[in-house]
């Protein structure tokens, strides 16, 4: 290289350098030489998530890169933090020098204030965060041994360690990671088909997560109670305490779906008119205020996962209420001709199902959809 030249390739290397310095982006000059610029610490990144419980526990959903994102950009979780493992790809998780492998759809949970890496994300994952827990735990008990004692005593079931593979000394420091496929049923000591999570793990987590999973392709809708046994349901935000009878527990209940793969229909009623959400792979459904819901058709190969805010296992059925099986309520007048008519269009979206043309006011959309942020988080 000339030395005129030379000297021009100096100088705009060093400005490339200060932009690279001020943005915190790789810088490759020629085909050989390249030099990694050090982020500042000031650096920001905007990912997008959903508010899930608003004016509550103001919890967070992220999906996709976005989730995957979240995990690998930070090793401090300032709030408690569900993350789903959505395959059989590798998850590994570094806290100090040692490092765990979940290679199987899972759960992470991980309190608030804990440190620890994400060094390797390989598959889909989901992740909840729970901002404002004091939403929750001001009339929440915890599944201990102190709140419930009598699930502890020698005839009581304590925890439920099947499918941890986090040691104790990481769910001491607030980890506690769970391997579906080693889980089992409490009650029933056969292998646990749908909870990944639940209150009554080690590490008293504060959410739940189910999966429902289908392998085979249906080009045809098929009726959800064919997979998975269902009802016409909702979560009851102020059941009676089964402590001091006659007295309710103030609590606020919220269940979301998420469609990993396939598409899903679940219907809903709002002030006492009936909609149907057309879900497809990405999409959220939020059942919150007591709102009446059930899944009643899909479409596989199909996945699903619930998140509930709390998990309740230690209450029982307490925060669910049967209206009646699915498979009745979808027969019913008003609601069987209409949902097969959305049902032949394909077509994700919220429907009214008294007016499958008409629009959906936002306010309801984001209500049971989530409402979309842009979060900024430090590097």
């Amino acid at each position: 290289m000339k030395l005129k030249n030379l000297g021009k390739f100096i100088k705009i290397s060093l400005v490339l350098t200060l932009i690279g310095l001020i943005s915190g982006t790789n810088l490759i000059f020629g085909n050989n030489l390249s030099l990694r610029v050090p982020l500042a610490e000031d650096v920001q990144v905007r990912l997008k998530a959903l508010m899930i419980d608003e004016d509550a526990s103001d919890s967070l959903v992220y999906r996709g890169e976005d989730a995957k994102k979240f995990l690998e950009d930070r090793n401090e979780f300032l709030h408690d933090t569900l993350v789903c493992n959505l395959s059989s790809e590798n998850i590994d998780i570094k806290m100090d020098n040692d490092i765990i492998s979940l290679d199987d759809v899972g759960a992470i949970y991980i309190k608030g204030g804990t440190h620890l890496d994400f060094i390797n994300v390989q598959g889909p994952v989901l992740v909840v965060v729970i901002t404002k827990p004091d939403a929750i735990t001001e009339w929440y008990q915890a599944y201990n041994k102190e709140n419930f004692p009598r699930s502890f005593d020698e005839n009581g079931l304590g925890y439920n360690d099947t499918g941890v593979i986090s040691p104790q000394s990481w769910i001491d420091k607030g980890v506690t990671i769970v391997k579906h496929s080693e889980r089992e049923n409490p009650w029933t000591g056969e292998p646990e088909l749908e909870w990944l999570i639940d209150s009554m793990v080690k590490g008293e987590p504060l959410m739940g997560a189910s999966v429902v999973r289908y392998a085979e392709k249906t080009d045809a809708w098929l009726d959800f109670t064919a997979v998975r046994g269902e009802e016409y349901h909702y979560h009851p935000n102020t059941p009676e305490d089964p402590n001091n009878p006659g007295q309710s527990i103030d609590g606020n209940f919220v269940e979301v779906y998420y469609v990993h793969e396939g598409m899903a229909s679940i219907v809903f009623e709002e002030n006492g008119e009936f909609y149907t959400m057309i879900m497809k792979p990405g999409d959220i459904f939020v059942a919150r205020d007591e709102m009446r819901h059930a899944i009643v058709a899909m479409k596989g190969p199909y996945m699903h996962v619930v998140v509930q805010i709390p998990s309740t296992f230690q209450y029982g059925f307490l925060f669910k209420e049967t209206v009646f099986p699915a498979s009745d309520f979808v027969q019913s007048d008003g609601i069987k001709i209409p949902l097969e008519e959305v049902l032949r269009r394909n077509k994700p979206g919220i429907y009214k199902l008294d007016d499958i043309d008409g629009d959906i006011l936002e306010t309801l959309r984001a209500r049971v959809t989530g409402a979309e942020r842009n979060i900024s988080h430090s590097l």
